[in-house]
């Protein structure tokens, strides 16, 4: 996206009250789509939020893909972009909790990286960490 006459910034528009605007949009349907399956210890995971972000302007919601993994772990995230992105398997809350930035932020450290090319359908694949275990009593 492109614009004349208004400001943009990591995605989003910024229009002006008064005057002229003009824009360009390119849209392109032959984006590929990321299939993945969320794991722990080699088991598939059902009913994780998982997500993802872009690299650069993690912090613009409005870019970010959601799905919630199946009974066999997988998920489709759908018309990827090509570029760099973060990925998040999120085992509590609700998509709209991770609008804050400051939430997302704190989830950083655990984002794996992941590159979407242009040609092609996409796989990867989200570890979670293995359960604590607590001794028995």
């Amino acid at each position: 996206m492109t614009a004349r006459g208004a400001a943009l910034a990591g995605g989003v528009l910024d229009v002006p009250e008064t005057g002229v605007v003009e824009m360009e949009i390119v849209a392109d349907a032959s984006a590929p789509d990321v299939t993945g399956y969320v794991l722990r210890e080699q088991e598939p995971q059902a009913g994780i939020l998982v997500m993802l972000a872009p690299r650069i302007g993690w912090n613009n919601f409005s870019a970010f893909r959601f799905d919630q993994s199946d009974s066999d772990g997988s998920f489709t995230w759908h018309t990827v972009p090509p570029g760099d992105y973060l990925m998040f398997a999120l085992e509590e809350g609700e998509p709209m909790d991770y609008a804050d930035p400051e939430v997302i932020r704190s989830l950083l450290p655990q984002a794996e990286p992941v590159s979407v090319g242009d040609a092609g359908q996409e796989t990867v694949v989200l570890q979670l960490p293995p359960r604590s275990r607590k001794p028995p009593k």
